[in-house]
């Protein structure tokens, strides 16, 4: 689980790029908190490609739009906390030993197991979608 869910902050840090080779300070509750909130958006954006697709006349632009905007919106949640995604990222690479425990049960570990199951059968379903667009 925890490499899905890293997934998707990892590839935001890629699309943006290390600004920093200086890490970000923040508390776990704060990386947790912007973590979850990312991937909640990118199940948002997810659901959003769904319903064009689901219309029967989404075109490719409009669903890289869509796509375009989820990145943009992590970038600014990030942004608004005073960090980038890259930095973020950088955070947890280096205190990934303190942080994976916290990922193993409990409320958030619970969070982030049902944001993931979200997040699959969404990807599912639009992968099926793009199939099959019927």
């Amino acid at each position: 689980m925890k490499n899905v869910i890293g997934s998707v902050l990892v590839a935001t840090s890629l699309l943006t790029g290390f600004t920093s080779t200086k890490a970000y300070a923040m508390e776990p509750s704060e990386y947790f908190r912007l973590r979850i909130e990312a991937i909640s958006l990118t199940l948002e954006g997810l659901r959003s490609q769904i319903a064009c697709l689901k219309r029967n006349d989404c075109r490719t632009d409009e669903l890289i739009s869509m796509a375009e905007r989820t990145q943009v919106k992590i970038y600014e949640l990030y942004q608004n906390a005073g960090t980038t995604p890259a930095r973020a990222a950088l955070y947890y690479t280096r205190h990934r030993s303190e942080l994976d425990p916290l990922f193993e049960d409990g409320e958030l570990a619970n969070e982030l197991k049902k944001l993931q199951r979200e997040i699959e059968a969404a990807d599912a379903e639009l992968s099926s979608l793009k199939k099959d667009p019927s």
